[in-house]
């Protein structure tokens, strides 16, 4: 099974336009829970997360 990054680097990035696959989202999202946890704390970064989560689903 091929791992996240190797993934995206077979994006065509030309052909991205406005929209941003799902598969960099979710990178980008890891990264930043890693950044956030680092800053933050393991448990102030979860309750971060999971409170952002539920204002993107509103």
């Amino acid at each position: 099974m091929e791992d996240i990054l190797s993934q995206i680097s077979k994006v065509k990035r030309d052909k991205l336009g406005t929209d941003i696959p799902i598969l960099i989202f979710r990178v980008l999202r890891h990264y930043t829970n890693v950044y956030a946890s680092d800053l933050l704390g393991e448990r102030a970064s979860n309750i971060l997360f999971i409170n952002a989560g539920k204002a993107l689903g509103e």
